[in-house]
């Protein structure tokens, strides 16, 4: 059976621009890797996203480089994280992330890898009374329960701490060591995570190490099962 001229004509002009969208998108996708990769690119994408992220924040966080093909892998170098009172709270050399970006389709935020290295950060009172860390975001109403779900196959975590007593006390200052290898999964009100390894070794003011691994099951507002 012959097609229809003018049917062979419409399938062909779809072809034509179902390719060319084709060809399009790869060049869209392509670029972008592309721009990230650029100093010219890195520096638009910090200065698009840092407002953001420091708008949620007493404190404020830089960022001094960023890499990857952010389809796939995200690098974050020389993270700094200052506290309310502008005092240095955390440090990162290093935070890469794997992760599916397909899964975000069924809602659903994948990390198949994380690692942070060349890490610290430093507990300590602020002139409120609060602890730094916990009063890093700046308060908000109420929220309903996540939009998506977050899952971690597999994330490395190595990082020095240090805590800082309150002043006027006789408690010296800690110091340690953290090397963390778990997963975990967010569904909120449900956190779960699967230890594969902790290791905390403190320095000051006695030396003390724990290993431990296991799961832990936290329903949101709860005490960890």
């Amino acid at each position: 059976m012959k097609s229809h001229p003018r049917l062979r004509k419409a399938l062909r002009v779809t072809g034509i621009v179902i390719a060319s969208l084709i060809g399009f998108v790869i060049v869209l996708l392509g670029t972008g890797a592309l721009v990230v990769r650029s100093q010219w690119g890195q520096k638009k994408l910090l200065a698009f996203a840092l407002p953001i992220i420091n708008n949620a924040l007493t404190g404020r966080v830089e960022i001094g480089g960023i890499g990857g093909d952010i389809f796939h892998r995200l690098v974050l170098r020389d993270i700094k994280l200052y506290d309310s009172e502008a005092v240095l709270s955390a440090s990162v050399g290093e935070a890469a992330v794997r992760y599916n970006l397909l899964a975000i389709v069924h809602k659903d935020v994948h990390i198949t890898h994380a690692q942070i290295s060349d890490a610290w950060v430093r507990a300590r009172y602020l002139r409120d009374g609060q602890i730094n860390l916990a009063a890093l975001l700046k308060p908000r109403p109420p929220s309903g329960p996540l939009p998506v779900t977050i899952t971690v196959d597999d994330a490395v975590v190595d990082l020095g701490a240090k805590f800082d007593p309150k002043q006027g006390t006789s408690v010296p200052p800690v110091d340690a060591q953290l090397h963390l290898e778990a997963a975990a999964r967010i569904f909120d009100p449900h956190i779960t995570a699967d230890i594969k390894k902790l290791n905390l070794r403190a320095h000051a003011p006695l030396e003390a190490q724990i290993d431990l691994s296991g799961g832990v099951s936290v329903l949101k507002g709860a005490q960890p099962q």
